[in-house]
């Protein structure tokens, strides 16, 4: 720039000179100062373009820093697109680099990025709000299925509750005691508790005279099919699972014998639908005396003159369904005409279909209980279980 000003003025300066001895010759001053005059004018001619190269060399210096600003703020939004898109965010690199205008994709982002803070707070506002309205359709979801839980569990209550209406709690025994009692409405023996930890053992059974030829027929291993009813066969696998016994049981002090219920099908072939069914309804879904003081899941010999007094009293739960499970195995499901092992641990042996009247809930009804709707009322809870999800 200084070899351009020098090469400027050294131009000017000879041409300067010229027209100074030309100016001097028609005005008459003195050729040295018209020349010194002119060399001033160049000089200053000279300072304003050098200004003015300096003014745009600033004006340049401004603009690169612009463009570099804006080359970070397309690398922020790139590597932004980038992030969107590898933890799964909708509108993400993916989407832009498979539009149909790459071009016009990327102005859509470059716009986006350009929006004051007031329409980028407006946008985010938008966006929480469509993931609040995802998570409020995925918690009515889940209401929708605990309602449909719940129904029918209430369901299953108000069979309970009709059970308990027609088989209230007798009055207090009179002092003069009858020489003759009801029918019972549960089998004549059970478990004698015995030792310091009882452990339930059946007492006498009827015996017959007549060996069996055979041994009782085995189970079909296959599951019911078809929904539960007043005609399924109970020794059969009932195709529930646990997880829809918790499930019927979820809230209720039976919630921790569901284990139990599928061991004791799985041990004494009895249906485990049955079994809960049974529990439930015998004890008020937990809430029964006879069951919170002895344990006692199946009014098990709780005859209708004296239930509490008379019902049996077990250790455990578990203790409880596992015999009653065996009795009812053996007495009830299991055709007479066979003898077969005592209950485990207890020596001897027993004679099968005492109060065998068919395999099904309508068979067991005939001396089991009392109610003649005892049956339909099983077969309604069993229905209402299998039902559930597992």
């Amino acid at each position: 720039m200084v070899a351009s000003l020098v090469a400027a003025v050294g131009i000017l300066g000879a041409s300067g000179m010229s027209s100074a001895a030309a100016s001097s010759g028609s005005t008459g001053g003195s050729p040295a100062q018209s020349t010194v005059t002119s060399l001033k004018q160049l000089v200053a001619q000279a300072r304003a373009r050098e200004n003015f190269l300096l003014n745009q060399v600033q004006t340049a210096r401004k603009m690169l820093a612009q463009e570099r600003a804006e080359v970070q703020r397309a690398r922020a939004q790139l590597a932004s697109l980038i992030s969107a898109e590898y933890t799964g965010s909708p509108d993400g690199l993916l989407q832009v680099l498979t539009s149909d205008s790459l071009s016009q994709a990327l102005d859509t982002q470059i716009t986006l990025s350009r929006l004051t803070d007031a329409e980028r707070g407006a946008l985010h506002q938008v966006v929480a709000n469509l993931q609040a309205e995802r998570r409020n359709q995925k918690t009515l979801v889940v209401d929708q299925q605990q309602a449909v839980v719940t129904e029918k569990r209430l369901q299953a209550e108000e069979i309970v509750a009709a059970f308990e209406a027609a088989n209230p709690p007798p009055p207090p025994r009179p002092a003069a005691q009858p020489t003759t009692s009801p029918k019972p409405s549960k089998p004549t023996s059970a478990p004698t508790p015995a030792g310091p930890a009882p452990t339930p053992t059946p007492a006498a059974t009827p015996t017959p005279t007549v060996t069996p030829s055979s041994p009782p027929p085995s189970p079909s291993p296959s599951p019911s099919s078809g929904p539960f009813s007043i005609n399924t066969n109970l020794t059969q696998p009932s195709g529930i699972t646990l997880g829809q016994i918790q499930q019927f049981l979820q809230g209720t002090p039976l919630e921790a014998d569901a284990s139990y219920f599928m061991a004791a099908q799985a041990t004494n072939h009895v249906s485990a639908i049955y079994l809960v069914a049974d529990g439930v309804l015998e004890t008020g879904w937990g809430t029964s005396q006879l069951y919170l003081q002895k344990h006692n899941l199946f009014g098990f010999q709780a005859y209708d003159a004296n239930p509490f007094g008379d019902g049996a009293a077990f250790p455990s739960d578990q203790a409880c369904i596992s015999f009653v499970s065996w009795y009812v195995s053996v007495n009830y499901l299991t055709p007479p005409g066979y003898s077969v092992p005592n209950y485990p641990g207890q020596p001897g042996e027993v004679a099968t279909g005492a109060f065998y009247n068919g395999p099904t809930p309508t068979g067991m009804n005939v001396d089991y209980a009392s109610d003649p709707g005892w049956a339909q009322k099983i077969a309604q809870i069993g229905d209402l279980l299998q039902s559930f999800p597992g």
